[in-house]
């Protein structure tokens, strides 16, 4: 990651799908540390330890929710999140990310399904609530 602080963003930076989700929670005003997550704390914390995400029933999924998909241990191509961006369709789940289909490009919209289709075969799926 290289987008910078919070105060000075480096708009020519990179973040990574668990760095974006980081920073906008941050910029939200929620309490997220210094440090940003990777996928696999993500899903550990939302199943957990709470201190971050609560995980809940897809049924529960509303815009501003996360989608957390790992694979084995869920580092670098293993896993990836996103921001849900909509009602809760399924895999046709409007989402906002960085990667995904787009793995060098900048913020975008995209589904569940084009976004994780590699690894919603063999992945676990976990949705989660931010926590203030």
């Amino acid at each position: 990651m290289d987008f910078g602080s919070l105060q000075h963003r480096n708009k020519n930076g990179f973040a990574d799908c668990s760095s974006l989700v980081w920073l906008v929670m941050k910029q939200a005003g929620y309490n997220v540390g210094q440090t940003a997550f990777s996928t696999p704390e993500m899903e550990n914390d939302a199943k957990n330890a709470h201190q971050y995400f609560r995980q809940i029933h897809a049924k529960n999924v509303k815009p501003g929710d996360i989608v957390i998909v790992n694979v084995g241990t869920g580092y670098g191509p293993n896993g990836h999140t996103a921001i849900i961006d909509g009602s809760y369709h399924g895999k046709k789940t409007q989402i906002i990310e960085i990667g995904g289909i787009d793995p060098m490009g900048a913020v975008h919209r995209s589904t569940i399904a084009q976004s994780f289709q590699s690894l919603l075969k063999e992945g676990r799926i976990t949705y989660a609530h931010p926590t203030k």
